[in-house]
This record gives C-alpha cells, structure tokens and sequence, in this order.
C-alpha cells in the first residue's frame, strides 16, 4: 500500500499514461494472486468490491427477480439477511430459513427435501461463522444445490485466507469475500468470484475505463 500511495497513486483503466498502466498491472497481478489461492482457472472472473457486504449485495439484488424464491440459513450474518430482507420488500421474493442443528450445524436431509420439493432461484450459505466458529460442509452443500438447478452463493468473509479450500473443486456458482481480514488486505477491499454463465445484473452503472464510445454499459468482465 505505501509503494503503491508514493510510486503509483494513479488509478487503474482510466488512462494510458504509465502510472495508470502500472495501476493496471497491480490489480491484474492481485487477480492472479486471489486464483492461485483458491485456485482458480481465470483472474479474469475475480470482481473487485468496497468489501463483502458488496460483494453480497451485487450477487442478492443482481440475481433475485421478483417473485423468486431464496434459500439461506438461520446462521447468515446480516450482511445476507439484510439485504435479503430488502428484497423481500422490494421484489416480494420468499425466504426461506433452513434452522441450524443443536451443534449449530445444517440438517441436510432437510436442506436436500427442500431443494427437491421448492423451486430456488438461489441459495445463500455462510461458510465460516464469526460468531460460533462453526464451517459449513460445502462439500456436501454445493451438489445438493447443484442437483437441483440452485445457483450457490457462498459468503466467505471468514474463512478466505483463513481456512484452506479449493473452489475449483467445491464448484460454487459465487465466493464472496473480505480483503481487510485474513487476506491481510487494506479496508475498504473484496469481491467476489463469478462462475461462468452466472451473469448478475450490476447496482451501479458508469465509467469502467473499458468501451468508452458506448454509452451502454459493457456486460463483460471484470
């Protein structure tokens, strides 16, 4: 962060000037660095946010519709619950909360019979809880999701950097996570990995430094 306030101080895809260029290089080498760590095919699925509640924002309100259904867990922090609630005001989608076990852990057998018998646009699932302390089984979470045509989206604030794991096997649909915790990053840093063929909608709309003579908003990433 020092090198990059007294030697760069530019920003990154707004400008072709050689600060801007080496702004540029920074952010594609943190993508790389975040793919090799979760390891990842393409940096280029790797989105940048203001930290995970943003990251978690973009995936709920840039895929829920009105009228869908959502699946989540009586262990979300409320970055998920929150804006699942302003959804359910906003486009009347229905929530439902699958209950944490006696060992604050999920009942699966009950996970599997919802997901086969409800229709889910998507499911929100917590992977470390800050709270308990507790990791969700993702191993055994994501096929059920997968069975059943629910498109995965997993909160990684806790355990990215924190707790090993291999999203190129886990397989979700989105990994949200924080930089300022055990990614050792500044605050005011995250983002989220997009799987291919998972297209939010974006919540903001402007300048991105790319396609510039359009004045429609690009849909590629990053």
């Amino acid at each position: 962060m020092c090198d990059y306030l007294e030697n760069v101080g530019a920003s990154p895809g707004r400008s072709g000037h050689r600060l801007a260029a080496s702004a540029g290089r920074i952010l594609f080498q943190t993508r790389k660095a975040l793919a090799r760590l979760f390891n990842l095919n393409d940096p280029g699925r790797i989105i940048f946010t203001e930290n995970a509640t943003g990251a978690l924002n973009l995936a709920l309100f840039g895929l829920l519709q009105p009228g869908d259904r959502v699946l989540t867990t009586s262990l979300e922090h409320n970055a998920v619950m929150r804006p699942l609630r302003r959804l359910e005001e906003l486009r009347q989608i229905t929530i439902d909360i699958l209950p944490g076990t006696a060992t604050s852990h999920y009942d699966l057998e009950l996970m599997a019979g919802w997901c086969r018998r409800r229709k889910y646009r998507l499911a929100v699932i917590n992977h470390a809880s800050n709270v308990i302390g507790t990791l969700a089984p993702l191993a055994k979470i994501l096929p059920i999701l997968r069975e059943n045509g629910i498109i995965s989206v997993i909160d990684g604030a806790q355990s990215a950097g924190s707790y090993p794991f291999d999203l190129s096997q886990l397989d979700p649909d989105i990994f949200c996570f924080t930089g300022h915790k055990c990614l050792f990053g500044p605050p005011g840093t995250g983002g989220l990995y997009i799987k291919p063929g998972i297209e939010p909608q974006p919540l903001k709309y402007g300048g991105t430094g790319s396609r510039s003579e359009t004045e429609y908003q690009p849909d590629f990433l990053p």
